[in-house]
């Protein structure tokens, strides 16, 4: 990074430096078309090739769970609902260990939303927060009661790829 915002700083002077004065520019208009193609490309690999379009671990997460979240609320939302295509989704973003605590509760509600029903508008407000290192809540808001509905999920890594592996009470 630090070399980053050195070259960055090489670029702005490079520029600096051709552009000093009207009579510096002519003299050296050949060699400021080169150093302008050096200034252009310095500044670009300064801006773009600093891992900003990388997402950090915890974008990463986020980006998964909102990914989940619109599946499955998509999914869940539907009439009929299908069992088939909402334990495909949650074989794709959950540990072995959630989908065994979740079978093994009887519950009148989907622990997964927190809720016995499913609301498209909740896509609308959903959102999705680090609370500690591996903790995030995942909350939208519930038209029906006007409240903030919020979940917390446990999140690991596994073979490389992020998973739920428990929701916190």
């Amino acid at each position: 990074m630090k070399l980053m915002r050195h070259l960055s700083n090489s670029a702005i002077f490079v520029v600096i430096q051709i552009f000093k004065t009207p009579t510096v520019m002519l003299a050296n208009l050949k060699k400021s078309k080169t150093n302008i193609l050096i200034a252009i490309a310095l500044l670009y690999c300064s801006t773009y090739g600093t891992g900003q379009t990388k997402l950090s671990e915890n974008e990463k997460i986020k980006k998964i769970l909102k990914e989940f979240y619109i599946s499955y609320i998509n999914e869940s939302a539907k009439n009929p609902v299908s069992i088939q295509n909402l334990n495909k989704i949650k074989s794709n973003y959950c540990t072995k260990k959630m989908l065994l605590k979740i079978d093994s509760q009887a519950l009148d509600y989907d622990p997964i939303l927190n809720a016995q029903d499913c609301d498209m508008e909740w896509l609308k407000t959903l959102s999705v927060s680090r609370s500690k290192k591996s903790v995030f809540i995942v909350s939208f808001i519930d038209n029906y009661s006007k409240t903030k509905n919020s979940i917390k999920l446990v999140v690991i890594k596994v073979n490389d790829q992020y998973k739920i592996d428990d929701f916190i009470e």
